[in-house]
């Protein structure tokens, strides 16, 4: 799974938990400023732990605070364990 990939997944997770739709060029704005408060965060973390089928630290969201920067760090940490996710198209 390449980044672009894991940016989609993230991407369209987080606009199921924030219950509203994100597109493409919310990647770079923070966490923060799309709304999520730390529960959606605990919950996108499970989710992404789920994905790569090991545990994530929840407080990876304030390390990479934002889809680009997260997704860079699950790729980087956890590619080779993710095969088969959902690819979302936006």
């Amino acid at each position: 799974m390449n980044k672009h990939n894991v940016e989609g997944y993230i991407l369209g997770e987080l606009s199921d938990l924030l219950e509203c739709h994100l597109d493409q060029h919310s990647i770079d704005t923070s966490f923060h400023e799309l709304g999520m408060d730390s529960l959606i965060g605990i919950r996108l973390v499970g989710r992404l732990a789920d994905t790569v089928g090991q545990e994530i630290d929840p407080l990876v969201v304030f390390d990479y605070p934002s889809i680009r920067e997260l997704s860079g760090f699950i790729t980087e940490q956890y590619d080779y364990k993710v095969t088969s996710s959902p690819v979302l198209s936006y």
